[in-house]
């Protein structure tokens, strides 16, 4: 047991929950209970917030009907019991609290949490990023220590972690591109700048902005080879592992690399070119849910998923822009997915054979050029459909 001093104590949520009190690690099986462990990461997480005991057993016991006001009980007593045991200080580093049917933990400072110092370095470096852009790298360069996985990936967490997961992922994918563009403007150091992007591509194999960067510095540095040999890896990843084509900006890419008089570029090039399709079906409604039910019934024999997106544009004028977007569709897009117009504000896509993974590629594309072109009231939802979801209806897409 540790004697009764000052402590400092330090839990990480990005990468594998681990907990360290003065430096030492404090293990797993320390932890009686796992529903306690569960517990303490989501009331930390909160960050002082009352959660309403309800909410704390729909997150424990997400399967039971009947009242668990007991058990949580229970759980709260192993979690103090265990606190108490851990963290067995002058001062006390993190206390439980208990008001009118809510829970919710204070701590004090000695407590650190790695996801808020992430944070507050990304928002720092944000700061400073065009006045003092220097720190702002060493802001960023900490920030991307930090970052050991994403938020708590172990199996535990897998239900109410998701929106954190998703939004520390965004922070670390955002911090990267800014760290590698500032060591390209400032130092033209063109070989940190690819690395960083590639050690972010172990996190996210398949975000474009990442391959896009790595190719586009490769290219001002002079790396053509290089350059030729990525965009081939890249549209082999892609169309392989999510039956997708490159974005319009990798095809500019890939126009930029043929225009130079290097064999060996225009060889590996060639290699991996693809044969272009047509593109796109576009339809009306009534033809867009038939081919919708007929892909269920396809679906019952292959297996295979396929994704429904709904566009939703708010934008003034937006029946005059009409025009562009679909361009931008029929330019994005392949053989065999399906555009449809619902009405003046929604158009319905469906895309062939893409499950999840593709689809937040293919939603993040289409965010990004339709950004570009001056759309800003503008949301995207997707609906991947499996095999086992075959309950979903076409009308849960549609507002």
């Amino acid at each position: 047991m540790l004697s009764k001093t000052t402590s400092n104590l330090k839990i990480y949520f990005l990468g594998s929950f681990r907990m360290e009190i003065n430096d030492k690690e404090i293990l797993a099986n320390n932890w009686k209970s796992k529903k306690a462990l569960m517990l303490f990461a989501y009331l930390i997480t909160k960050c002082g917030e009352r959660v309403p005991k309800d909410i704390l057993m729909d997150l424990l016991w997400p399967d039971k009907n009947k009242d668990q006001s007991h058990n949580l009980h229970t759980t709260i007593y192993f979690l103090r019991q265990t606190l108490d045991s851990l963290l067995d200080t002058d001062q006390e580093l993190i206390h439980i609290n208990y008001s009118k049917g809510s829970y919710w933990l204070e701590k004090n400072d000695y407590c650190w949490l790695d996801f808020k110092d992430f944070e507050q370095l990304y928002k720092r470096g944000n700061q400073l990023i065009e006045e003092e852009p220097q720190a702002a790298i060493r802001c960023f360069q900490k920030a991307l220590l930090l970052y050991r996985g994403e938020f708590l990936t172990d199996e535990l967490y897998k239900g109410w972690a998701i929106e954190f997961r998703r939004y520390f992922k965004e922070i670390y994918l955002d911090i990267t591109l800014k760290t590698a563009s500032l060591l390209v403007n400032l130092k033209r150091n063109y070989t940190k700048a690819i690395q960083t992007c590639q050690e972010a591509l172990e996190i996210d194999p398949y975000r474009e902005e990442l391959h896009q960067a790595i190719m586009s510095y490769l290219i001002k540095d002079e790396r053509y080879v290089e350059a030729a040999k990525k965009y081939q890896q890249y549209t082999k990843i892609l169309y392989k592992d999510l039956g997708l084509r490159p974005s319009p900006k990798v095809q500019g890419i890939f126009k930029k690399l043929s225009s130079l008089s290097n064999k060996e570029v225009n060889l590996l090039l060639n290699l991996s070119e693809k044969p272009k399709a047509l593109g796109p079906f576009q339809c009306n409604r009534q033809t867009f849910e038939m081919i919708y039910e007929l892909e269920l019934r396809k679906q019952r024999r292959s297996k295979r998923p396929f994704t429904l997106m709904n566009i939703t544009v708010e934008e003034e004028g937006y029946i005059k822009k009409k025009e562009i977007i679909l361009d931008v569709l029929q330019q994005s897009l392949r053989l065999g997915d399906i555009i449809c117009l619902l009405d003046d504000r929604q158009i319905m896509l469906q895309l062939h054979r893409v499950g999840n993974k593709g689809s937040l590629v293919v939603k993040r594309r289409l965010e990004s050029i339709l950004s570009e072109k001056g759309f800003k009231l503008l949301s995207i939802e997707c609906q991947t459909i499996n095999f086992a979801d075959q309950s979903f209806g076409l009308e849960e897409m549609i507002i």
